[in-house]
């Protein structure tokens, strides 16, 4: 490359860690490019924002900031730098990807097109654009460069960059597990780490559509992380039927499966335990054996249906303490507990290879 270009290396490798919230990462990156010389890139080796997939603004570009622009850069120059990022185009040869600054590319492209001796002092003797030009691959991730794009924009947000876009690309991240990763944070964090940087960012939003937005999104991104999220009666059914644990051949014996799951301590659970008693009674009634001597067991089967890895620890002990009270009442009145065996779905992150191999956990 020419003379004029000082590329930026990324501050983010060699195992540097990098600021996990937005906010501070957008800040520190800033503050790490602004250390570092500007440079003057021809307009030729700019990619076109039309080709370019990395821009945060759905329309790219707003005709009115072109224009203003256009009128302030041909009064006083080109005062402010854009952002540009080095890249290798599909021949293999060095461009530049715009990051920040699309409306005043395209303000230049306008004014050297219009007139290409406009600005006599120019430093390539091209037309130009000045700029900070990063490294390919800067950014750690692309939720992290949206995030210091969302920064640049924080001050004005223009029809080109809506409320809408914002939340959007807000809910993208949760997804992604910037603001922690749905499947283990504690209920209510993400939703608190996404609204504070909304609100700090734009306090302008409506802070009723903020924390609309940002709660659809957590729970979808929850969901998401659930491996039993469409778990039907039906495919619970076959579950235990192909279980290579407890359920398969000869482990059956003489077990009696509870014949629903249960997700709670409160009406599932004393309908089930309805159900298992309804059983014992109708076996008793074709046998000729004590009921309490009954050669049989039950194995009861819960799934919590929560999201979180903390929130189904929790309700799997609810579910275990209400167990255990019911089964020492029973064995209060028979000498042996009504439920011998308490089993639960797979659901947590770290258990996706129980589930896949149709076992259960304890």
């Amino acid at each position: 490359m020419t003379k004029w270009i000082t590329v930026i290396p990324s501050p983010y490798k060699n195992g540097k860690n990098y600021p996990k919230d937005p906010k501070e990462f957008a800040q520190d990156c800033l503050k790490w490019i602004r250390g570092h010389a500007e440079s003057f890139v021809p307009l030729d080796d700019i990619i076109s924002i039309d080709e370019t997939t990395c821009q945060i603004r759905e329309n790219k570009s707003s005709d009115k900031h072109v224009s203003d622009l256009k009128k302030a850069i041909a009064a006083v120059g080109q005062e402010d730098a854009g952002f540009l990022e080095q890249v290798k185009d599909a021949a293999g040869n060095t461009a530049h990807m715009p990051i920040e600054g699309n409306n005043r590319n395209e303000a230049l492209d306008e004014l050297y097109e219009e007139d290409p001796d406009w600005n006599p002092g120019n430093v390539t003797g091209k037309p130009e654009m000045r700029a900070y030009v990063l490294e390919e691959n800067f950014f750690p991730s692309d939720e992290y460069r949206e995030a210091f794009q969302l920064w640049c924009n924080r001050k004005m947000l223009r029809l080109d960059m809506t409320p809408d876009r914002v939340l959007t690309v807000v809910g993208t991240w949760i997804e992604k597990g910037v603001f922690g990763d749905p499947a283990t944070a504690a209920e209510g964090d993400i939703e608190a780490a996404a609204k504070k940087y909304i609100r700090d960012l734009f306090p302008t939003f409506s802070r009723k559509r903020t924390g609309d937005n940002v709660v659809a999104s957590t729970s979808k991104a929850k969901n998401k992380r659930r491996l039993t999220k469409n778990f039907t009666a039906k495919k619970g059914t076959s579950h235990k039927n192909n279980s290579t644990t407890v359920f398969r051949g000869e482990d059956r014996g003489n077990w009696i499966i509870n014949p629903m799951t249960i997700k709670d301590t409160s009406s599932e659970l004393k309908k089930a335990i309805g159900e298992i008693i309804a059983t014992r009674c109708d076996i008793a009634s074709k046998s000729d054996v004590n009921p309490k001597n009954l050669p049989i067991k039950c194995r009861m089967v819960a799934k919590t249906s929560k999201a979180t890895n903390i929130d189904i620890d929790n309700q799997r002990g609810k579910i275990r303490e209400e167990v255990k009270k019911v089964n020492a009442y029973f064995t209060s009145l028979t000498g042996s507990a009504l439920i011998d065996e308490l089993l639960f779905l797979p659901e947590k992150s770290n258990e996706s290879r129980e589930y896949k191999r149709y076992r259960f956990v304890s």
